[in-house]
């Protein structure tokens, strides 16, 4: 199974929690995209890049579908998340939101 992370405070929670050892660890394929990582700190996105250069992590580039029509309130990220997660029919893609 596929796992798309669409939200950075996804990230920021693991690692907060100290579980990115043993969340990389789990027997799924995950990934994200650019932009998602673009929203974390520096010192955040060396460690989540970390995952990446031991291929537990797939980065992908932007990638948005203009076929979707998306809702203009969706941000880039979210768009090319959503875009992902469609081309990969399916498959779960996690994101944290503020909103209701």
């Amino acid at each position: 199974m596929k796992i798309g992370i669409a939200d950075a405070n996804i990230f920021i929670d693991i690692m907060l929690l100290t579980l990115l050892d043993e969340f990389f660890s789990l027997p799924f394929e995950i990934w994200t995209t650019q932009s998602v990582l673009l929203e974390l700190r520096d010192s955040q996105q060396a460690l989540i890049h970390s995952f990446s250069d031991n291929q537990l992590l797939t980065i992908h580039d932007e990638a948005i579908d203009d076929s979707l029509h998306f809702s203009r309130s969706l941000t880039i990220a979210d768009q090319s998340i959503l875009s992902l997660a469609h081309s990969y029919q399916g498959h779960l893609s996690i994101r944290g939101s503020a909103r209701p």
